[in-house]
């Protein structure tokens, strides 16, 4: 959530790689620039692990839009596809993805309220 605004998160979670040198090599040196490029991207981030929990997670990234119109207007584009052909090429299998929409947790709990 940016500044307690309601936003829609593309939010991918990596495994760890056989090679973390080749998957950083890639991941940063071509993945990100291509990630950079997708229109209506308001924010790109990434944790950069090992990230521990339930699950073992090597890197979190999360691409996020202004709405969730905008992230499938966003995700249907040339750019896009560079982006998902490029991370299909050096980590298929490797990767979750998730979508959801991120909103201050008081707007939430009044619309559990009035329920």
């Amino acid at each position: 959530m940016l500044s307690g605004v309601p936003v829609f998160i593309v939010e991918v979670k990596y495994k760890s790689p056989p090679s973390v040198a080749n998957f950083e090599r890639d991941y940063f040196g071509t993945h990100v620039p291509l990630v950079e490029r997708i229109p209506k991207l308001v924010a790109f981030t990434v944790a950069r692990g090992p990230l521990v929990g339930q699950e073992q997670v090597f890197l979190l990234a999360r691409l996020i839009f202004a709405s969730e119109a905008d992230a499938d207007v966003a995700l249907a584009t040339p750019e896009a596809a560079a982006a998902v052909a490029n991370v299909e090429a050096f980590a298929s299998g490797l990767y979750t993805l998730s979508r959801y929409c991120e909103r201050p947790a008081s707007e939430v709990a009044a619309e559990v309220s009035a329920n």
